[in-house]
C-alpha cells in the first residue's frame, strides 16, 4: 500500500523505519488524548480493590485502549497479569466497553478528551446514552493521536500532493461530515517530522509489531 491511517504506536514504528507521518487529527483542539480507566457506576470498586477482577482491552497493541492504562498500573506497583483474574481482548473499544456495561468485565479502559473536558463524552461516542452508567477511575497522561502515514516508496511529490488533498477536506462540502463522523475530528494539521517518535519513550513495554514496506502492484 502506499498510504494508511494508522493507529498511534504504527505510526510511530512506521515513522522510524523510513515511512512519513503526514497529518494528523485535532480531536477537541488538541493532537493528544489521554486513557481512562471506567468502572460501573453501581459499583463501589477503587484501585486498591482491583485484584481478581476481570479486564476488557482492546488489543495489546492500543494505545488508550490498552498499552496507556497497563503503564499507569504498572507506575503504582500493580503489574496486570497479576492483579487481574482475567483479561480480555475484544478488538474494539464499543466490544471492551459493552464487556464492562454488561457485566462480563469490571474495568475497561476507553479513549478520554484532553484536560478539562468531562472524561465520560467519550462513552457517548462509543454508546450513546449510557455516560451515566459508568465511573472514571483513573485518567493516564496524555499521549498523541492516529496519524495518515506514507511509505517510503511514495515520491515526495506524490506524498505533498495525498497531503494537499487531505489538509484540504474540510473545504469540502461534506468535509465537516467526513471529519465527525469517519476520523473523530475537528481537522487534520500537517505533522512535523518525525513526531510520533516520542512515543517510543513511554514505557510502554515490549510491543514489538513488525512492520514490512513493499512496492505496491
Amino acid at each position: 500500500m502506499d498510504a494508511a491511517w494508522a493507529p498511534p504506536l504504527v505510526a510511530a514504528r512506521a515513522e522510524a523505519l523510513g515511512a512519513r507521518v503526514l497529518v494528523r487529527p485535532l480531536r477537541r483542539g488538541s493532537v493528544r488524548s489521554r486513557s481512562a480507566l471506567l468502572v460501573r457506576a453501581d459499583t463501589s470498586l477503587q484501585l486498591e480493590t482491583l485484584g481478581g477482577t476481570t479486564a476488557a482491552w482492546v488489543d495489546r497493541n492500543s494505545l488508550a485502549g490498552y498499552l496507556l492504562a497497563i503503564s499507569w498500573l504498572r507506575e503504582r506497583g500493580l503489574e496486570p497479569a497479576r492483579l487481574f483474574s482475567q483479561q480480555l481482548f475484544l478488538g474494539s473499544f464499543q466490544a471492551a466497553l459493552e464487556a464492562l456495561l454488561g457485566g462480563e468485565a469490571d474495568v475497561t479502559a476507553l479513549f478520554a478528551p484532553p484536560e478539562g473536558h468531562d472524561l465520560r463524552q467519550s462513552v457517548e461516542e462509543v454508546a450513546p446514552g449510557r455516560s451515566q452508567d459508568v465511573r472514571v477511575l483513573a485518567c493516564t497522561m496524555p499521549a498523541l493521536h492516529d496519524a495518515w502515514v506514507v511509505a517510503p516508496h511514495l515520491s515526495l511529490p506524490e506524498a505533498l500532493r495525498l497531503e494537499r488533498g487531505l489538509l484540504a477536506v474540510r473545504e469540502l462540502p461534506e468535509g465537516t461530515a467526513l471529519l465527525r463522523d469517519v476520523l473523530r475530528a475537528e481537522r487534520l494539521e500537517r505533522a512535523p517530522e518525525l513526531g510520533h517518535r516520542e512515543l517510543f519513550g513511554r514505557g510502554l513495554g515490549d510491543v514489538t509489531l513488525p512492520l514490512r514496506f513493499e512496492a505496491s502492484a
